[in-house]
């Protein structure tokens, strides 16, 4: 058997609560620029980026697809095996947000700032990650007139202080959090440099 290596890195994009996401593999940081850049008219910041570096290993023997599609050999297709993956999660923004922000964005939204000032006592001084609202549809008693359950949605804020732990990093990767530095987090630009194969020892 033959074996081949390769590396591949990967971006994962999630939106607030999860609910719109984006995946692709890019080959260089400008690529990765790129998908953050376009970001903008898909995703509302602040968001979450995912950055992983896959190593993997597949048996070249294998038959594979000619460039019509054909397999001349088997249906079996080469299925790489990653032998090692690493990565980082950062937080896309424009700016820090603050309390008062958070405060703002749900008022203009919901008209009140539901039960984010209830559940924890918050430093004004201390940036944050809002991570959305999650809606949950309760059902009650019949209405009397339709027959039919009323409805009603309870709403909770997703949000926590940004600790030394998390990076904020803006449209052009550079970053701002937990210091502005104005270039590449240190930790993405080593992850992006690791393009060679490592000798894997078991």
């Amino acid at each position: 058997m033959k074996f081949e290596f390769s590396v591949i890195f990967t971006y994962d994009i999630h939106d607030r609560n999860n609910r719109i996401g984006e995946a692709n593999a890019f080959d260089t940081i400008d690529d990765l620029k790129l998908a953050i850049k376009n970001g903008r008219d898909y995703f509302q910041m602040p968001y979450k980026l995912n950055v992983t570096r896959a190593v993997q290993i597949v048996d070249a023997d294998l038959p594979k697809e000619n460039k019509h599609g054909i397999i001349s050999i088997s249906s079996d297709q080469p299925h790489p095996h990653v032998l090692k993956r690493d990565g980082f999660d950062f937080i896309v923004s424009d700016k820090l947000i603050y309390p008062r922000d958070v405060r703002t964005i749900l008022r203009k939204k919901y008209n009140n700032t539901i039960d984010f000032d209830t559940k924890r006592k918050w430093d004004e001084k201390q940036p944050v990650f809002l991570d959305g609202v999650i809606e949950n549809t309760q059902y009650g008693l019949c209405d009397s007139r339709t027959g039919a359950p009323t409805q009603y949605t309870m709403r909770s804020v997703v949000c926590y202080p940004l600790t030394d732990k998390h990076i904020v990093i803006d449209n052009n990767l550079n970053q701002i959090w937990p210091t502005k530095t104005g270039k590449t987090p240190t930790v993405l630009t080593e992850l992006l440099s690791k393009n060679a194969i490592e000798i894997i020892q078991r």
